[in-house]
């Protein structure tokens, strides 16, 4: 006879896990269940066409997780399950693809790609940059994986974005969203899917400028209008009038309506700007 004090069996223990696994696959099941809803409820709105893709979502999502997550299972396994979640629910609301350029064979932007995107998302090799900036124009439902810019770099493709065409191509998301330490390599995503909040972000511009004006006055001259910026990359002006173009990273959340504020920021110095789009800041956990 077994006492009621004895420790559950084997047995015991491998049917309360079956249970937790059905429950678990109930729950997933009815969160798929309304995605047609969801799906149907964005037909109503045109702002909303193009890929589901709502990565400030994403990145509250996964923050909110890792801020409640106890016990030993790891955060680097909790954020590959939510991020194949994610993702399956987001290619039921309608299938999309991404475009990734591999420089000289090297497959890691593959693989992040891969990582962030997870199984069920189609991954697409192009053989350029101009290539994937080109397919999110002209694919529906296409987003596109690059690296993310550097400074002194020799044939950057941040520049072939300064357009103010409303459907242009928008920085929407930084990867790995989710980072242990410094990655092996950091990559932007780019789509013509509406931004959202995330609540913790950082907004991207490029700003022409004159030649007189140096990039160290050109922060002091945004600090003191009250944005926090940094200088990611520096590259020749693209007009008469400018001596080179900053790419600049503005701390919180900006659209383009943010693109007087930051040219009344810079006075005389500032001769064009563009709103390049923004993205939630990575989770180091």
């Amino acid at each position: 006879m077994t006492s009621s004090n004895s420790p559950p069996s084997l047995a015991d223990l491998r049917r309360e896990i079956d249970g937790i696994d059905d429950a678990l696959h109930d729950l997933l099941m009815r969160r798929a269940a309304l995605v047609d809803a969801i799906a149907a409820a964005k037909r109503g709105e045109p702002s909303l066409a193009g890929p589901g893709l709502r990565p400030g979502r994403e990145a509250a999502i996964l923050r909110r997780l890792l801020a409640r997550h106890q016990g030993r299972f790891p955060r680097k396994a909790l954020v590959r399950i939510w991020r194949e979640l994610v993702n399956a629910m987001t290619n039921l609301q309608g299938p999309y693809a991404v475009a990734v350029h591999i420089p000289d064979g090297n497959p890691d932007l593959w693989d992040l790609a891969r990582d962030h995107f997870g199984t069920v998302v189609a991954v697409r090799e192009y053989d350029s940059p101009g290539a994937i900036i080109r397919a999110v124009v002209e694919q529906p439902g296409t987003v596109g994986v690059l690296r993310f810019p550097a400074e002194g770099e020799a044939e950057p493709w941040w520049p072939a974005l300064l357009v103010t065409d409303p459907k242009a191509p928008r920085l929407v998301a930084r990867l790995p969203v989710a980072r242990q330490g410094e990655p092996d390599v950091d990559a932007v995503v780019i789509a013509r899917s509406p931004l959202d909040p995330s609540g913790h972000d950082v907004s991207l511009f490029a700003l022409e400028t004159n030649g007189p004006v140096s990039r160290a006055s050109l922060l002091e001259r945004l600090a003191a209008a009250g944005f926090g910026a940094a200088i990611l990359a520096t590259q020749p002006g693209t007009t008469p009038d400018s001596g080179r173009c900053h790419l600049i990273q503005v701390d919180g959340f900006h659209d383009a309506t943010a693109i007087a504020s930051l040219r009344a920021a810079g006075g005389d110095a500032v001769v064009a700007g563009v709103w390049l789009g923004g993205y939630a800041v990575p989770i180091v956990f």
